[in-house]
């Protein structure tokens, strides 16, 4: 037997078997909610549109035979968990030294292209600087230094904060639904990669 004809066998028309088809589960909560003795106006109110006629003339034990029926055979697609996006760590230049701080060029954070490789960290890459000398913290833009040069140059307004000779981390982050494994780095005062590892 269809899913349709199982609540039709109830004696209740197809206009409001099709709507306790689509809603079921708004009439189970709400009769359930109200002890069985959820009245039509309260019905009207949560859908904020008029029952259907023949809906409105059913009785209580009629209805619940229909949600029965209804329940029964699961009319409602379950819905699939969503993923959650989180942000997350993926890439950590730690205790990185700022080599000049140009407060008239446009703002930015030069970092040389072999750091950026091994980072992970792209041309016009949002990042986190926060000064392990100061405690300032501020949101910039990377661009490429020349590969090798050791040149970490903080640029723009940012350089009234973060000033040269400053020990620095630069952080940048990931949205994602899976864990990530970041490339965190720790660098020694002429911006050179040291093997230890940092968290």
């Amino acid at each position: 037997m269809s899913r349709v004809a199982d609540i039709e066998k109830n004696g209740i028309t197809r206009n409001s078997t099709i709507f306790i088809y689509n809603y079921h589960y708004y009439f189970d909560s709400l009769i359930k909610f109200t002890d069985g003795n959820a009245p039509n106006l309260v019905l009207q109110q949560f859908y904020r549109s008029p029952l259907p006629s023949a809906v409105q003339k059913l009785s209580r034990s009629r209805l619940f035979k229909a949600l029965q029926a209804a329940n029964s055979h699961s009319f409602c697609a379950p819905i699939p968990l969503r993923s959650v996006l989180r942000t997350v760590l993926k890439s950590k230049l730690h205790r990185a030294c700022i080599t000049d701080a140009n407060v008239d060029y446009e703002g930015s954070i030069s970092i040389p292209t072999d750091l950026m490789e091994a980072a992970d960290l792209w041309d016009g890459e949002k990042v986190l600087v926060t000064s392990i000398t100061s405690g300032a913290r501020l949101e910039t833009y990377v661009i490429p230094a020349p590969a090798g040069s050791g040149q970490i140059i903080i640029n723009g307004a940012a350089a009234h904060l973060i000033n040269t000779g400053h020990r620095v981390t630069i952080m940048a982050w990931a949205i994602s639904e899976t864990p990530v494994i970041p490339k965190r780095l720790l660098l020694d005062e002429a911006n050179r990669v040291l093997p230890q590892k940092v968290l």
